[in-house]
């Protein structure tokens, strides 16, 4: 029989939660009709890539394909080998 001595977290992942109370998902849609959904999705993971360096483990995080290109900015916040992405679909 094995006994676990240590705990520890394997992965995480950051969600929206906006204290409004507003549905993320609504405020998302909003910003992609305003057309600022991709600063909306770099001021998002910048705060989750600022928050999770005082965490240990792996840090999901989700991403719209169509700001894809804004990953490579967001890698000055933490390693890579921290990091998985998940690439969503548009709606």
């Amino acid at each position: 029989m094995t006994i676990l001595t240590k705990v520890m977290c394997a992965r995480f992942e950051a969600l929206s939660r906006l204290p409004t109370g507003c549905a993320p998902d609504s405020v998302w849609a909003i910003a992609a009709w305003l057309g600022t959904a991709a600063a909306l999705d770099r001021v998002a993971l910048a705060v989750a890539l600022a928050a999770a360096s005082r965490l240990s483990g792996k840090l999901s995080l989700n991403i719209s394909a169509s700001h894809c290109t804004h990953v490579q900015s967001l890698m000055q916040f933490g390693s890579p080998n921290r990091l998985v992405w998940e690439v969503t679909e548009e709606g």
